[in-house]
């Protein structure tokens, strides 16, 4: 891989110290008010940290719950998570909350979701699906596209959903993970489908 641990901690500071200036993103909360009940408590892991309780590589800025698309999520702002080859981020609920991972795959790089309801949805990255695979990186960007990058930094599958840079990446409580305009709402600019 060409990229340096070194240039990931840089980038990971300038998102930190990006974050609190701006307010920042807080981190999981209380249940929202109008979330869907029954869900439980969203716990969020990589395989950086375990649970995920401070910014590391893989998590830059630390999520929240919110109530959005008729469930509740977890939500990524833009430019608070990137993967590299072989990381992972898992949500998993207390409650009826479908559990989700996400994943850029160590053995062939593909971006691959997995939902705890046996739904899966795969961006097709590797290398023996894709002649320029396999996938590398993969951060939900600063202007709101979730793009994965080949070890020669190119863009290899990409959410097509640029120009959004209030955007989220919400890993929902119903197994589908999904991006949104703003975590106000509105509607969904991508979505993997793998919902119950």
């Amino acid at each position: 891989m060409n990229i340096s641990l070194r240039s990931r901690r840089g980038a990971m500071i300038a998102c930190a110290l990006l974050t609190l200036g701006l307010g920042g993103f807080a981190a999981v909360s209380a249940v929202p008010a109008g979330a869907a009940t029954g869900v439980g408590t969203p716990t969020v892991t990589d395989n950086v940290q375990g649970t995920v309780t401070t910014t590391d590589d893989i998590v830059t800025c630390l999520p929240k719950k919110i109530s959005i698309g008729g469930t509740t999520a977890v939500a990524f702002a833009v430019g608070c998570l990137t993967e590299y080859y072989g990381d992972n981020v898992t949500v998993t609920w207390s409650g009826t909350g479908v559990s989700t991972e996400l994943t850029l795959q160590s053995k062939e790089g593909n971006f691959v979701l997995y939902a705890g309801n046996g739904k899966v949805w795969a961006a097709k990255t590797s290398i023996s699906e894709l002649s320029t695979g396999p996938g590398c990186r993969a951060p939900f960007q600063s202007d709101g596209n979730l793009v994965v990058y080949n070890c020669a930094d190119k863009a290899i599958w990409a959410a097509g959903t640029h120009g959004n840079t209030d955007a989220v990446l919400c890993f929902q409580a119903d197994g589908n993970l999904v991006i949104y305009p703003a975590a106000s709402g509105g509607k969904a600019l991508w979505a993997s489908g793998t919902n119950s």
